[in-house]
This record gives structure tokens, sequence and C-alpha cells, in this order.
């Protein structure tokens, strides 16, 4: 049942990762230099045409295993969410059709819901455990996509050609991807929840007795408080704070562009 999508996912993942390795690659062949120009030992690229290829070969090589990491990385989040919201799903219709048995007797009913809120605290808990572990990861590529995208359009601006612009272009897209899908689930996992106090809600309580009614009421009350993700308790994870980062990035180009960096590294340059 979950299978699927997360494999759906990954193979999006790498797909964008690997167009920006291969525009990379690509783009340094044909002004004839390797991709990243690493130091490898017995390997000269100016000296041969060869060695050229055997370097940006192994650069490459080496890129898509990183690139492969990265996925693994970024999708991970993104798993643990849509299991969750399939328990979601799957949870909501299971209390919209409280009470609606008549060949149960009240007894059967309460316990019913009392299964139901004894299940809901078992995914709460399962919530608590992904807490810690998904916090710091989204919490670090907060931080670094502002920057990332920042110097990339610098670079896409100020610096480079065509070929290494529709490089860095994918680029940009691959770090996007880092963060923007974990954010939109969230925020689809916040009207989950509203969507299990409606489907509560919906269910056949009206006529049912004090002690059902009291015990529903304090689990509507329980469901309307929405399951929300933190990046180290500093700002929620959600499309809204995806949004401001993505700025940031507008802000660290135009800090740079307004202090003129280019063009000092263009008349330092000239001068040496």
């Amino acid at each position: 049942m979950f299978q699927r999508p997360t494999s759906e996912i990954f193979i999006v993942g790498i797909l964008i990762y690997m167009v920006y390795a291969t525009n990379t690659f690509l783009s340094a062949i044909f002004i004839g230099r390797p991709p990243y120009q690493n130091y490898y030992p017995f390997l000269d690229w100016r000296s041969s045409t060869l060695h050229l290829a055997l370097q940006a070969g192994l650069e490459y090589f080496a890129m898509a295993g990183a690139c492969f990491q990265d996925v693994c990385v970024d999708c991970y989040p993104v798993n643990f969410i849509l299991v969750l919201r399939a328990h979601m799903s799957i949870f909501a219709e299971r209390l919209r059709r409280l009470g609606t048995y008549p060949s149960e007797s009240q007894e059967q009913r309460y316990e019913r819901l009392v299964e139901c809120i004894q299940d809901h605290k078992v995914i709460l808990r399962f919530v608590d455990c992904l807490r810690p572990v998904i916090s710091g990861t989204i919490f670090v590529q907060f931080l670094v996509v502002g920057l990332v995208l920042g110097f990339t359009l610098i670079n896409i601006v100020l610096f480079a050609n065509l070929g290494s612009a529709i490089a860095a272009l994918s680029f940009m897209a691959a770090v996007l991807l880092e963060t923007t899908p974990f954010c939109i689930l969230c925020n689809y996992l916040t009207e989950d929840c509203y969507k299990l106090a409606d489907a509560l809600f919906q269910s056949n309580w009206i006529d049912e007795e004090k002690r059902y009614q009291k015990t529903l009421m304090y689990f509507l009350q329980k469901l309307q408080q929405p399951i929300t993700f933190m990046a180290m308790n500093v700002f929620p994870i959600s499309v809204g704070t995806n949004i401001s980062v993505t700025k940031f990035s507008f802000s660290v180009f135009t800090l740079v562009k307004q202090m003129n960096i280019a063009e000092k590294l263009a008349k330092s340059e000239m001068e040496e």
C-alpha cells in the first residue's frame, strides 16, 4: 500500500539530482575541462584527452553516489509522513462509522470509542518518535537552502555561461526538493487532523448515552489539536516557512549585488 508512492518520490528525486549532475558533466566536457576539477593522482586532464575522459568519468560517478545519498536523506521524512497520512485516512473512516452498527449494544459502542481513543494515542506516540529524528534534518536543510539558493542565483546572473546556468537551475530544483515536499505534506497532515475531528462529529453519537457523549466530547477536543512538526523547536515546518526560507535567498542575492562583489572580483583579476 505504501511502497508505490514512496518509490515514486525516490525516483523523481534521483532523476532531478541526476539531471543536475549530467548537465554539469556535459557542460564541462563541452568546454574541455572536468566538471569539478578534483585532484586525482596520476591524472592530468590538461595533458591528454584520455586523462580528461577518465577524470570526468570518475567525478561523474562520485557525484552520482552523492546524489543517491542526498535523495535518501531527503526522502525518509516524506516516507514517514506518507505512512502517517495513510493511517490517518483509515482512522477517519473508522471514526465516521462509530455508532452506525444497529446490532451493537451501548456497551459495545462505548468500547469501540475507547479503542479509537487508544489508537489515537498510538498515533501520537508514533509522531513523538518521529519529531526528534526529523527536526534536526529539516532545521539544517532550512539553514542551508536559503544560502545555497542565494549563491546559486549569484552564480547564474553574474558568472555562469549558458551551460553552467542550465546546470545551476537544475541544482536549484534539487535544493528545493529537499524541503518543499515535506513541508507540503506537513500542511496536509494538519488538514488531516481537522478531518479526524469532522469524521468523529459526523458519527452517530446524538442518541447515545451520557457517558458515551462526554467521552466523545473529550476525544473531539483532542482531535482538534493538529499534529505539527518543529525544526529544533525554533520554527514550524510548513509551506509558509519554506517560502520564507526561499525569500531569504533573494535577500542574499540582493545584498551581494549591492556590494558589487562581482565587479570587485573582476577588477582584482585584471590587476593580477
